[in-house]
């Protein structure tokens, strides 16, 4: 195990913008871990941020920046370890940005989210309602459905090195399924042979940036998206894709992205072979995804939040829903059984086609879905009875919120992946009257920091 933070010592763990400081070794205890992912110890007065720490360990720890009000380190030695700490099954952890926690037992990092969320929900929201134990996820290993692969000359395809735009090429990958390995190695040697180049983002030259794949778990289908610079992609590079062994691949998609960006997708899709698009099945409705639309990660925990909104909303059959950031209808297409009625809200174009599309894939007649920001959508409603809110991580706008308790909602369930974001609103809802009454976590995020957080907001009493 020391070993392997001896090793891990070797890489470069820093971005390149922070200054670097003669390291300087000190002995610490970690007290907690913070978001983020990274481990706290106090160190005369000055907190030590340390990566691929745990709680109560006693380390020598590497200073590697000094600020003002606190210091960046790495493991030099571990000196006691945690009793949850664990060997990280995959060769690439200290290297690869993609996990956070491969180091400790899945229990404790269900118990370490905990404790994240219920401070972020104190210190920023004031919220008295601690969040519950996480929801595990029954798949703790190869759950993603998506992932996307960087690109980087002359060859190289994985994913950025931790806090770097540094490629670090995987052989596999523990999160997401392993056909997707078989069709990373594919494109390693297919660009290679069909001499098409690659994206340079210092220089703004060559061509393919990303490669994203996407799987529908309960249908096995698998949609491939190469992302480029320019508008053309030689066929060499996806002809032969179609026949990979093991694979289910229903579509090749290209997305030009012509801008000088750190954003992965542009603005134009267009179908190289067969369709645009896959099917997922979630509590037995079907839903078509396109290459630009966006669905949770975590197939399995997506069925477990949907649970949540009923179980939060308990409807009798004669309310009014709006389904604020309703994507492609996930939510709002599950809970149409039980409700009078429902108004789903969202901003992208290609979502909101596919939300259409899955209202008649499942025969559902009432639901709308309407592609606008959801601050001017609101402008149309008096009242409603139920609101639906699973906004992107940075959350709600203070004037989404009052335009929200204005419709005077009798419930609201609000889906959160990021605990500070929600902690802020959930303080702005309580200045306006509402309050969170309960508090759930399920955690679509194996081995990493990330944590999904669901609040029912009522009216207070």
């Amino acid at each position: 195990m020391q070993n392997s933070h001896r090793r891990l010592c070797e890489e470069p763990l820093l971005p390149g913008d922070y200054p670097r400081i003669q390291a300087v070794a000190i002995e610490l205890v970690i007290d907690k871990i913070v978001y983020g992912g990274d481990g706290i110890g106090n160190y005369n007065g000055v907190k030590v941020f340390v990566p691929y720490s745990a709680p109560q360990e006693r380390l020598l720890v590497s200073i590697q920046v000094k600020k003002k009000d606190y210091y960046i380190g790495r493991i030099k030695e571990i000196l006691e370890p945690s009793p949850f700490r664990v060997q990280p099954p995959c060769p690439y952890f200290f290297t690869c940005g993609g996990c956070h926690f491969q180091h400790l037992q899945y229990d404790y990092q269900l118990v370490v989210k905990k404790l994240i969320a219920n401070e972020a929900l104190q210190r920023i929201g004031k919220v008295s309602c601690l969040a519950s134990n996480p929801k595990p996820a029954p798949r703790q290993w190869h759950y993603r459905n998506k992932t996307q692969f960087p690109l980087s000359p002359p060859h190289k395809i994985g994913y950025f090195q931790r806090k770097t735009h540094q490629i670090v090429e995987t052989e596999k990958c523990l999160l997401h399924p392993t056909i997707f390995d078989s069709i990373r190695r594919f494109f390693k040697n297919s660009i290679k042979e069909a001499s098409e180049t690659i994206y340079d983002e210092n220089r703004h030259e060559g061509n393919i940036r990303h490669i994203i794949l996407r799987q529908g778990f309960n249908t096995d289908e698998c949609l491939v998206i190469i992302v480029t610079k320019e508008e053309r992609v030689k066929q060499a590079v996806y002809q032969e894709l179609i026949h990979l062994d093991g694979t289910n691949i229903v579509g090749i998609v290209q997305n030009i992205n012509p801008i000088k960006t750190n954003r992965v997708l542009g603005d134009k899709f267009r179908t190289l072979v067969g369709r645009g698009f896959y099917y997922e099945k979630i509590l037995d409705k079907k839903f078509k995804i396109a290459a630009g639309s966006f669905f949770q990660v975590n197939t399995a925990q997506t069925e477990t939040l949907a649970q949540m909104v009923l179980k939060f909303f308990q409807p009798q059959g004669s309310e009014e829903v709006l389904d604020l950031f309703s994507g492609v209808g996930t939510f709002a297409i599950i809970l149409a059984d039980f409700v009078k009625k429902i108004t789903g809200v969202e901003i992208n174009p290609i979502a909101v086609a596919d939300a259409r599309e899955n209202l008649e894939l499942n025969s559902i007649k009432n639901v709308e879905f309407f592609c606008q920001n959801a601050e001017s959508a609101l402008a149309k409603f008096n009242q409603i009875d139920l609101v639906i809110l699973d906004p992107p991580r940075k959350g709600l706008t203070s004037e989404l919120i009052r335009s929200i308790v204005g419709l005077k909602p009798r419930r609201l369930c609000y889906i959160s992946c990021n605990p500070t974001t929600l902690a802020r609103d959930l303080a702005q809802f309580d200045q306006l009257g509402y309050e969170a009454t309960e508090i759930e976590l399920v955690d679509l995020f194996p081995q990493t920091y990330h944590i999904e957080t669901v609040a029912k907001i009522m009216p207070k009493q």
